[in-house]
């Protein structure tokens, strides 16, 4: 099969257009792949190929040390079965893409290299892989990938193939839960091709619409089609007043103050003029990066609704919950101990039975948003006296475009507890 360049990363293989790489032939037959338990830092199980345990299938062979740059194309060809059955109730569908899996300053995980939010994430659907027979039945997928980032090194992982679902078969914090790794599934791959396609010329503008709902971004494709004018790429303006002093909040019909306070000293929270919302500026908490205030009895309410608006930085297809720990003690959220979204630690759980997307592709991540999030009755149960609770998104303290920092901020207002 084909090579993969020099090994420096910087010149591709003569055949540009169409150099193939066969891990099957490469492994010597059949190979596997683990989805690992990943509820240390995810929200369900993972593999990737650079971490690859089989011997005969060596972490630099995946690309054999051929860097991806912006622009490039993929094609992959696969054919698995797997062992274990997935969960239409618990699992959702499965992600396959390109990443650059080293921490580099753009990334607090790892970064994606050929999708942006869900533009050009390749999906296999849940509803097919849990009608599928573990062990029998084989799935055979072609994708299509084009990369919207370089990868940071030739390094084998910053060019490497994630596979991943999300799941309730476990929560944040279970990296130890002995049940909930030996539910981990393993994907036996009878065919696995990937083929270099021709590159692509992408424009910075792309880089930024891809960010927002740019179909023809997602194509390769910039500029003067409609909905993919230059607009997209100027930065958004936030047209709100500030300067005001406190949060007041409804509840069950009555205006009340309540006292936001930022989780991490380098979060800023910057209050309507008018007071009845607030702007959230992200520090490098980590995960231990939100606003929280202190209500009363939440068992007299059972919904909460409020206006989302993304503003900069990491807002694209975000889960918005609620959190909510019980007692006089605020929500912390130090790494590995207890971050709001890790169930069963010092820092509550999560009490709304549903989540609210935001800044999705569908209409943009600095569209206002109507969110309606509805409180769980067994998990607010505990919640009949004080207790700290906090409109939580999960993000990355900011976003990169082009080498130029974008710090992730939000804005929340007309909040309703009824």
């Amino acid at each position: 099969m084909g090579c993969g360049g020099d090994g420096d990363g910087n010149d591709p293989p003569p055949d540009t257009e169409g150099w193939v790489r066969d891990l099957v032939e490469i492994a010597g037959g059949p190979f596997t792949l683990k989805l690992a338990n990943n509820y240390q830092y995810g929200d369900g199980y993972q593999g990737m190929m650079a971490l690859h345990p089989v011997p005969d299938l060596l972490i630099d062979e995946f690309l054999d040390g051929y860097r991806i740059m912006k622009g490039n194309r993929f094609t992959l060809e696969m054919e698995f079965t797997f062992d274990k059955p997935f969960d239409a109730e618990k699992d959702k569908d499965m992600e396959i893409g390109l990443v650059d899996a080293t921490q580099q300053a753009w990334i607090e995980y790892w970064g994606p290299l050929t999708w942006q939010g869900e533009n050009g994430v390749q999906k296999i659907t849940i509803a097919e892989l849990a009608a599928a027979t573990p062990g029998v039945t084989v799935i055979s997928k072609t994708f299509d990938y084009t990369a919207l980032q370089n990868a940071s090194s030739v390094a084998p992982r910053a060019n490497d193939l994630a596979f991943q679902f999300e799941s309730t078969r476990g929560r944040r914090g279970d990296q130890n839960n002995a049940a909930v790794t030996a539910q981990e599934i393993t994907l036996t791959f009878s065919k696995f091709i990937l083929t270099k396609l021709p590159d692509i010329e992408i424009e910075d503008c792309c880089t930024v619409c891809i960010l927002t709902v740019c179909e023809d971004c997602l194509n390769g494709l910039c500029g003067g089609d409609e909905g993919c004018g230059i607009e997209w790429c100027l930065p958004f303006v936030d047209e709100a007043v500030y300067g005001g002093t406190k949060l007041i909040i409804d509840l069950n019909g009555t205006p009340t103050d309540v006292n936001l306070t930022p989780r991490a000293f380098t979060d800023v929270i910057n209050f309507f003029e008018d007071n009845t919302g607030y702007k959230f500026t992200r520090g490098n908490g980590w995960s231990g990066s939100f606003a929280q205030f202190i209500l009363s009895d939440l068992t007299q309410y059972s919904k909460v609704t409020f206006k989302y608006q993304g503003l900069s930085g990491d807002i694209t297809s975000k889960g918005v919950k609620l959190v909510a720990r019980p007692g006089t003690t605020a929500l912390i959220g130090t790494q590995g101990q207890s971050i709001p979204q890790w169930f069963g630690h010092d820092s509550g759980e999560y009490i709304v039975s549903n989540t609210v997307d935001v800044g999705t592709p569908a209409l943009g991540k600095n569209s206002v948003y109507e969110v309606e999030l509805n409180l769980d009755p067994a998990k607010i149960a505990d919640c009949n006296d004080i207790a700290y609770v906090s409109i939580y998104i999960h993000s990355n303290a900011s976003a990169t475009v082009e080498d130029e920092v974008f710090p992730t901020a939000w804005k929340i207002w007309d909040i309703k507890f009824e």
